[in-house]
């Protein structure tokens, strides 16, 4: 009686199996890559929409004015200056107007609400270099109330650029309000933006205008329109 004979792979079979498979996945990743970060935008669109809903319906409950964060250190910076001149002025009065804000208007919490999920790691309870992340920060930059004169404690608008004020009848609908994050280390030439967490040039941002609408900004249309010592801070070049 003739035996049957056990067929397998030969080796020269199995390794063009395994090149195939590598080749695929060559082709894939990329392509994955892409459709991460378009989910990504698209999740960070979703955000700020939110965030101007609620600036929106901040300001029919409070004679048309936006939130008024007193006098913060950035524009990504959720606090006010204590003992500052400028902290009285913030609408809701308090050590940190935008989180009560947050709370008031927003459904979700802190993380979900006021950090950008690009690049941008949404974890609202640590950043190395700066204490009190979870109640002092963001990675979404706010200019609602960018034209009260001298807003940042730590940085200086461009004096060469006249600001807007959001709440007049004859600013542009188009004029920034929110937008992700994105500054530039002067000395070292990293960013911090959207798709760039302490890495290369940003591609752009994701902007929220008064109008409400959110649209990506590439970075070609972006301006420098605050800076430190150490940063520079960019938004759309749109008023």
């Amino acid at each position: 009686m003739r035996r049957s004979r056990l067929e397998g792979f030969t080796l020269i079979e199995l390794l063009v199996v395994i090149s195939i498979i590598a080749l695929l996945i060559a082709i894939l990743l990329p392509a994955l890559g892409k459709a991460r970060k378009s989910a990504a935008r698209v999740a960070c669109q979703t955000r700020l929409h939110h965030l101007m809903v609620a600036s929106l319906a901040f300001a029919v409950d409070n004679k048309d004015t936006f939130p008024n964060r007193g006098k913060p250190a950035y524009p990504h910076a959720t606090s006010a200056n204590t003992g500052s001149i400028y902290f009285v002025d913030a609408n809701p009065s308090d050590r940190y107007p935008l989180n009560v804000w947050q709370e008031r208007y927003m459904q979700g919490s802190r993380g979900d609400t006021l950090f950008c999920p690009g690049d941008l790691v949404n974890d609202p309870s640590r950043r190395a270099d700066a204490p009190g992340y979870s109640k002092e920060w963001m990675t979404y930059q706010y200019f609602g109330d960018a034209n009260i004169a001298n807003r940042w404690g730590w940085g200086q608008w461009r004096s060469s650029r006249q600001l807007l004020d959001p709440n007049d009848v004859h600013t542009s609908p188009k004029t920034p309000i929110w937008s992700c994050i994105t500054a530039r280390y002067k000395a070292t030439g990293l960013w911090l933006a959207h798709d760039s967490a302490n890495g290369t040039e940003t591609q752009g941002q994701n902007s929220a205008q008064l109008d409400g609408s959110v649209k990506w900004v590439q970075f070609e249309n972006l301006e420098w329109v605050v800076y430190s010592g150490s940063l520079e801070f960019y938004r759309w070049d749109r008023q």
